[in-house]
């Protein structure tokens, strides 16, 4: 199953409002002027969709972000 990531389509089989989330902070990354934290922001969301794009199972909710 494909989960739309953006505009993308991801082969998440559970995504649900991670996915969302994840929509609402790329695109105001998008919006958010250039800094010089701003690639470490977009390397941070590619971290994260590949996060996303992972789960397999409705339980596999394991932290998104390590810190």
């Amino acid at each position: 199953m494909l989960t739309m990531v953006g505009d993308v389509g991801l082969p998440t089989v559970h995504c649900s409002h991670a996915c969302a989330d994840y929509t609402w902070l790329e695109r105001t990354l998008a919006t958010a002027p250039d800094t010089a934290l701003t690639p470490m922001a977009e390397a941070g969301m590619e971290k994260l969709r590949d996060a996303l794009d992972a789960r397999r199972e409705p339980t596999d909710i394991g932290p998104l972000v390590e810190l």
